[in-house]
Formats: structure tokens, C-alpha cells, sequence
């Protein structure tokens, strides 16, 4: 019985004909955003520890400035690295439950009308 459903609802997402040409970039953009939460991180540390090896003169204090600015910059693509991850994770999961509960209650419609009608 479940198998059967299963197949029917495979066959009824098939004769919907709907447009999934953006779920072939979802799988690029999740590595994408994976690896930019990556580079982040190690744009933020190598940033830090790089400030913290400056002397303590005029110039080495400007390059410590510049180096904490190369962390500040890691933080922020690891935040858009991590909401890329997330956005694209979720994309195919939440379109496989839409298109589930559109079936199911098109399942519903199709059920009580039989039994009204």
C-alpha cells in the first residue's frame, strides 16, 4: 500500500510538468556557501594572529589595524557563507514538502467530493 502510494505520487509530480531548472544549481551553491564559511574562518584567524605579532610602533600598529580589518572581513563572509548553506539546504527539502502537501490535500478534495457527490 505505502509502495503504491509512493509510485502514484512519483507519477502525479511527473504530470505536473513543474519548472526545477533552479534545483540543478542548489547542489554548486550549498558547496559554495560550505567553502566561503571555510575561507572565512581562516581569513578571520590568520587576521587576528597576524595583528597580534605587530610591534608596537606607528607602523605596526597601522598593520595591525589593517590585519584586524582582514578579520572583521572573514567574519562577514563566514555569515554570508553560513546563510548561503542554510538557504540552499532547505530549498529542496521544503519543495519536496510543499509539493507532498499539495498532493495531500488535492487527495482530501478528490476524496470528500466522491463521498458528498
Amino acid at each position: 500500500m505505502e509502495a503504491d502510494r509512493v509510485e502514484q505520487f512519483k507519477t502525479d509530480i511527473e504530470k505536473m510538468k513543474l519548472k526545477t531548472g533552479g534545483a540543478s544549481r542548489e547542489g554548486p551553491l550549498q558547496i559554495v556557501g560550505a567553502l566561503l564559511m571555510v575561507a572565512g574562518i581562516v581569513m578571520g584567524v590568520v587576521g587576528y594572529s597576524s595583528s597580534l605579532d605587530t610591534d608596537i610602533s606607528v607602523k605596526g600598529q597601522l598593520d595591525a589595524s589593517s590585519y584586524l580589518t582582514l578579520a572583521v572581513i572573514g567574519v562577514a563572509v563566514t555569515i554570508a557563507g553560513t546563510g548561503m548553506f542554510i538557504r540552499y539546504s532547505l530549498a529542496k527539502f521544503l519543495r519536496i514538502w510543499l509539493l507532498r502537501q499539495s498532493y495531500e490535500n488535492q487527495s482530501n478534495i478528490e476524496r470528500l467530493v466522491e463521498h458528498n457527490g
